[in-house]
């Protein structure tokens, strides 16, 4: 694709390094013999530049990005740079790895990366608690168990804009596997072209767990082996929701024929929002497989049954052996939409015309941004991977394309009609509302599109923004949500109301609490505060989650009140979103009070004290195996996370300390030989502080030693929410520590 429209996940940044360098360019191989040479050199907002070329070797693939907040990106794009990963059965290595915490800000921009072969997930990328950025790559022949190109585990990943092909899972995702992803995290593929991949069990082009969303994305040609399900998607423990929208799922090959899998197992399906899209030209797209009797029981939106009229879709050719699959091999094709207006021919950089009219044109939400498609437009996005991009085929009205632009020809159909007016009024009430009578319509029609017994899904819009009703996120509507959060719409008597009865004032609390956490405006604080003690749980519940949006440290205190009072465990996300450090205890006793030792509870903790402890376990029969955590062995499933909890608890201590005299000796080394080397000595600190808290009380003892330059470390880790100043001395350091120690200090013990 030539240009984009690049679509980026707003997440909350936490950043864990503590160089205060000035950014620069880091220039491969002119100043850097390796790709990781440079990037263990760079600090955050570095953008580290990669010259044309093939680059191999060690230094040149298992590239770490340690959790910094840096720019990779080649000079030329991915057709004139590639990472040859050089992978095999006997040696194994991928492309990038990403599980040190990195965020959005963390960006990897035009590779071609190949060769990757690894026997776990992500054969050229591997993301593990992170969300970075990858951004116009071409992932081409990698191969690994999960995610044959690209494995995220417990992610937010951003991938744009990037073509995905001939890759290979042993199990599943064939291109891509998302596995799991709670809480907020959120992954998406957006203006991605999925094709010519390959797995053995599930999901030839894309796994989708947890809160994933594919977005304008095309997914063709890929495959399952014989026994396998799901040729293009599979949806397996979506949660909240995994979405599909304004994409072509259309010839992926299973062993039922099916384009998408919904798997029922253990995990469940979650739940699954198809919108504005393509699935397949069969009935039987869409199946379910498992548990489970009817697929519908776990789906909703919309979708189109036919052929897209790509312009030339890939193929597997049989190598003169259709009856042994294994020698195929992929030719790709092109995934342009064919249009009787002009549609772009990559080979020939121009536009031509065809015969036909892909009915995937003008096809997708009418609410979506055009993007930079060329007019004539129609007015409304296509689906598929060049929708909203400058290479989107252009809308066929049965006449000919208009010589002449007339103003007002909103969709360019040579006319000025009602239609143009309906489009110009669509688009015109996302910014240009002033009235409250006009928020009050919005927030009224999106009450009427509510599914009513699915209504905490419908909260959250299928793009997956907190504030889903157009026009209710700017500040001027905060008077307006204030009134409806404190005081309900006051509209019963309207015809909207009539079919929800007593429910619809806390639908629409709950609507405005949510806006006014994404709008973020301090007017919105006290009154979600108080919306902490509606009577409805509803509105409690999505208070609590505005409160952790907002971002406020003055939300703290409300939000462990709330969670000693026994509220939602929404207040326990929100904490974990603040960051405040004040919140472990109170989530620890919550934790004991309600019984809930799980996955999550411990990944809010985890965020929240900076500790790293890597878990990972395996499912089989019914029990867990904490990878690297040998010494509990396996554990019925009922059992697990109990005694995983103490385990934490108890280990947490001992963690600390080990980072702790692993690292400050050889910090102290570093700053008696090596005085300029900040990088280093940076790299060493950061080390250090992965103890989290737990290390306080060791470094305030060194701080007594007279090692002041501890004092920047104890600020970083308590954070600028306490009443520590960043610039104190060790003295001062000493005094607040001898002032607010009961307030910081954990207790690690199993008791």
């Amino acid at each position: 694709m030539r240009s984009r429209i690049v679509r980026l996940a707003a997440v909350a940044v936490w950043l864990y390094t503590i160089s205060n360098g000035i950014t620069a360019e880091r220039l491969v191989p002119s100043q850097y013999p390796t790709i990781q040479a440079a990037v263990d050199a760079a600090v955050d907002g570095d953008e580290v530049i990669i010259a044309p070329g093939r680059y191999t070797g060690d230094g040149n693939r298992d590239i770490d990005f340690s959790g910094k907040a840096m720019t990779v990106r080649s000079e030329g794009g991915p057709e004139s740079c590639i990472i040859d990963c050089q992978g095999s059965e006997d040696d194994r290595h991928r492309g990038f790895l990403f599980e040190s915490g990195e965020t959005a800000n963390s960006v990897l921009q035009g590779f071609t990366i190949t060769g990757g072969f690894v026997y776990t997930g992500g054969g050229a990328i591997y993301c593990y608690r992170s969300s970075p950025t990858i951004r116009d790559c071409i992932i081409i022949r990698n191969t690994a168990s999960e995610g044959g190109g690209i494995a995220c585990l417990d992610s937010g990943v951003t991938v744009n804009e990037c073509v995905i092909t001939d890759n290979l899972a042993t199990t599943s995702g064939g291109g891509v596997a998302i596995i799991k992803g709670y809480d907020t995290d959120r992954a998406e593929l957006a203006n991605c072209i999925v094709t010519g991949n390959q797995a053995s069990r599930y999901s030839g082009g894309v796994h989708c767990g947890g809160n994933a969303a594919l977005m304008g994305c095309t997914i063709s040609g890929n495959r399952t082996g014989e026994y396998g399900y799901g040729g293009g998607i599979g949806f397996n423990a979506c949660h909240p929701h995994c979405t599909l929208k304004e994409s072509v799922v259309w010839g992926n090959m299973a062993s039922g024929d099916e384009e998408i899998i919904l798997i029922d197992n253990i995990l469940g399906v979650g739940r699954v929002r198809i919108l504005h899209s393509v699935v397949g030209d069969d009935p039987n797209a869409i199946q379910l497989w498992g548990f489970g009797a009817d697929y519908r029981s776990f789906i909703e939106g919309e979708w189109l049954s036919l052929d897209p009229l790509l312009v030339r879709p890939g193929y597997w050719d049989p190598n003169e052996t259709p009856e042994y699959a294994n020698d195929d091999f992929w030719v790709d094709g092109d995934y342009h939409l064919e249009s009787q207006a002009g549609r772009w021919d990559p080979q020939g950089q121009s536009w031509v015309r065809d015969e036909v009219t892909s009915p995937c044109i003008d096809a997708g939400d009418p609410s979506s941004p055009l993007g930079q498609e060329p007019f004539p437009n129609g007015g409304i996005i296509n689906i598929g991977a060049y929708g909203g991009t400058a290479e989107a085929s252009k809308s066929y009205f049965d006449a000919p394309v208009c010589e002449t632009v007339v103003a007002g020809d909103i969709n360019g159909d040579c006319r000025v009609d009602f239609v143009d007016l309906v489009l110009m009024g669509l688009h015109w009430l996302e910014r240009h509302y002033r009235q409250p009578e006009d928020l009050l319509t919005l927030l009224e029609q999106a009450i009427d599109s509510l599914v009513w017994n699915i209504a905490t899904y419908q909260l959250v819009s299928s793009s997956g923004d907190f504030c889903p009703v157009p026009g209710l996120d700017d500040p001027e509507a905060v008077p307006f949500l204030v009134d409806v959060l404190e005081n309900g719409p006051d509209r019963e008597d309207r015809e909207v109301a009539k079919p929800f009865g007593d429910r619809y004032p806390h639908v629409a609390k709950s609507y405005a609490a949510l806006c006014l956490g994404k709008i973020g405006d301090p007017r919105g604080l006290d009154p979600l505060v108080g919306a902490l003690g509606d009577q409805d749980s509803e509105v409690v519940w999505y208070a609590a989650v505005a409160l952790g949006y907002m971002g406020s440290p003055d939300a703290v205190d409300p939000l462990i009140q709330a969670l000693e009072d026994g509220g939602p465990i929404s207040a326990v996300y929100a904490l974990r979103d603040l960051r405040d450090i004040r919140a472990i205890r109170s989530i620890i006793e919550y934790a004991s009070a309600q019984g809930r030792f799980d996955y999550r509870m411990h990944r809010c903790l985890e965020i929240i004290s900076r500790a790293r402890f890597t878990v990972r376990y395996l499912h089989s029969d019914g029990e867990y195996t904490v990878m690297e955590f040998p010494e509990l062995g396996s554990l019925p499933s009922d059992r697990f996370y109990e005694e995983l909890w103490r385990h934490w608890l108890k280990v947490g201590g001992e963690f600390a300390r080990s980072q702790f005299e692993q690292y400050h000796p050889k910090l102290q080394l570093l700053k008696q030989e090596r005085p300029d080397d900040t990088v280093s000595q940076n790299a060493v600190a950061w080390q250090m502080m992965q103890g989290g808290i737990a290390t306080l009380p060791y470094m305030i003892e060194e701080i007594k030693n007279g090692d002041e330059s501890l004092v920047a470390m104890v600020w970083k880790l308590v954070g600028p929410n306490a009443s520590l100043e960043e610039d104190a001395t060790g003295q001062e350091c000493l005094e607040w520590w001898a002032q607010n120690k009961d307030e910081w200090l954990l207790s690690f013990d199993e008791e």
